[in-house]
């Protein structure tokens, strides 16, 4: 009896010993992100209030036309990132009515959603037939979809070798919206009638000494020449004519009798950046015809806005063109470059750049009235 209960014992222990860990409890079963998608924007005054609602993603946005003709880089969205609005300016739209592109993958730690990549569309547009001006967001279903790969490859969103990889203008063309009576929101000073700007943002920053990737526009309002802005970074540029007690700084088109204006814009990035991009180096034309404001006392606030033709752009491929622009580029570096095309203020724009559904049988441009 005694031998037997030592090897009891050693029979009890050798069963304890072989025991198998209990398994691990099954990961959790990977979900669909939100439908509506991960990108809150409206008005808080007249900044854009832009808000990321989902903290597992990162992602890519592009604004653009609703047909999606083509695309320009808003911002992206940073996994982890607070859900603390920030804001921006309202021109960083690009346009009164358009859609947003969403490029998405979870970045989660825990990988909430599988790490799968997503794309959403989202559609807006500037309700301003009342006071103040509103944005509707989103206008109509918002699009949504599972995607295998991105066009960039395996890179995720947020690496800056692929920032705005997706873009393809330069500048693609103008905010406007109609203000129908004088208003300081905070921020702003903006007078009644047809408020403009446009927005430009250039490619990534240079590392190479002595060099800068400016974005460059040449702008014509009605024809005549405005200026030239060099942008290093981002920035807004005012859209608006120039005329007594007006500077060429002026955002807003309001006649005392019915008019309409048109504008051209031709814009390059110089391609000095760090990573360089399929859309930079090439000359784009943005344009829009038949927009202006007045006084008219059966409308809102008093006032008549027209919004034209809408704006469209087109890349400048003649080499004739090419060559004119580029003239250009070299004659602001001359010491009298002011008496050089087209940099004399208010001088007409030649009708060789002219937008191509305004050109005349005879060779003239049609700027409008």
């Amino acid at each position: 009896m005694r031998r037997l209960i030592p090897l009891l014992a050693l029979l009890l222990l050798g069963a304890a010993c072989n025991q198998k860990p209990a398994s691990a409890p099954p990961p959790p079963p990977v979900q669909d992100p939100p439908a509506q998608g991960p990108l809150s924007l409206s008005f808080e005054g007249f900044d854009l209030k832009f808000q990321q609602t989902d903290p597992n993603l990162g992602a890519q946005i592009y604004v653009g036309p609703e047909d999606g003709s083509w695309r320009d880089y808003l911002t992206q969205l940073n996994p982890g990132t607070s859900s603390q609005p920030f804001y921006l300016h309202p021109a960083e739209l690009r346009l009164r009515q358009g859609r947003l592109e969403v490029w998405a993958q979870d970045l989660s730690w825990n990988k909430v959603y599988g790490g799968r990549r997503f794309r959403w569309v989202y559609h807006f547009r500037v309700d301003d037939r009342g006071f103040p001006p509103r944005l509707v967001y989103p206008d109509g279903p918002v699009a949504f979809e599972v995607l295998e790969s991105f066009p960039w490859g395996d890179k995720i969103p947020t690496d800056p070798s692929i920032s705005g990889y997706l873009r393809d203008v330069s500048v693609g063309g103008a905010f406007q919206v109609c203000v129908r009576q004088d208003w300081s929101p905070p921020g702003y000073t903006l007078r009644q009638g047809l408020w403009g700007h446009f927005w430009q943002m250039a490619g990534s920053h240079s590392v190479t000494p002595g060099k800068y990737n400016f974005l460059v526009s040449y702008s014509w309002f009605d024809g005549q020449f405005m200026g030239r802005p060099a942008e290093g970074g981002y920035g807004d540029v005012t859209l608006g004519p120039v005329g007594p007690g007006m500077n060429f700084n002026n955002p807003t088109t309001f006649d005392p009798s019915p008019k309409t204006h048109s504008a051209v814009l031709i814009s390059k990035s110089l391609n000095n950046g760090q990573y360089p991009q399929a859309w930079e180096g090439r000359w784009f034309r943005a344009y829009n015809k038949g927009f202006g404001a007045w006084p008219d006392s059966t409308q809102p606030g008093g006032v008549h806005c027209e919004y034209g033709e809408g704006w469209r752009v087109e890349e400048v491929t003649d080499p004739a063109e090419i060559a004119l622009m580029e003239q250009y580029e070299v004659n602001i570096d001359q010491p009298n470059y002011q008496r050089l095309p087209p940099y004399p203020l208010l001088s007409a724009l030649d009708p060789r750049l002219c937008p191509k559904p305004w050109r005349r049988s005879d060779g003239s441009c049609d700027t409008g009235p």
